[in-house]
């Protein structure tokens, strides 16, 4: 996990295609780990999703990093500082530009929009808490800037495939694997 190049303090990478990696975690939830067989296939699995969001966040750092741009940079930093308090009106205020401008340069750069990225960041991050922390889904929700803890669940749902109470189980079932 530390080969990747994927943290809290850049959580994010982009898939064109998320349709493999949604599979692999059915398939990871599906399959009982009795026998050593299961385990092994299943150990298969969860190496070709890490390997695929590797993959995903080389490409998309290698796409930032090649096209350098002050102001794309700064509102990455903003986000990094802010978090969850911001918003792309806000952050475009805070560099002193017009948030469309701002917006247009963000996408040039990254490939994504900043909306996108702002939603990307938030889910990642509710993730690690969900994960690394024995913290509720409402708490969990404020610290991520979600307005409910529905809210979360629905956006968290649609990013991996899980429910947060899902997702949270399945972690702790890999850890004792």
């Amino acid at each position: 996990m530390q080969q990747i190049p994927l943290n809290q303090r850049e959580p994010i990478f982009s898939l064109n295609d998320p349709k493999r990696l949604i599979e692999l975690v059915n398939l990871l939830l599906l399959k009982s780990v009795n026998s050593t067989t299961k385990k092994l296939l299943n150990l298969s699995y969860l190496l070709e999703f890490l390997s695929i969001i590797s993959n995903a966040t080389i490409i998309s750092r290698e796409s930032t990093t090649s096209i350098s741009d002050v102001y794309v940079e700064k509102a990455i930093s903003l986000v990094n500082k802010n978090f969850p308090n911001i918003s792309a009106a806000s952050l475009a205020q805070m560099i002193g530009l017009d948030r469309s401008y701002l917006g247009k340069r963000f996408k040039k750069v990254t490939g994504m929009t900043l909306q996108t990225y702002l939603k990307n960041y938030k889910i990642t991050q509710a993730r690690h808490l969900i994960e690394s922390t024995n913290l509720s889904l409402l708490e969990i929700s404020q610290r991520c800037g979600y307005q409910r803890v529905d809210s979360l669940a629905r956006t968290f749902k649609a990013t991996y495939g899980l429910t947060p109470s899902d997702f949270r189980l399945q972690q702790k079932e890999l850890l004792t694997l």
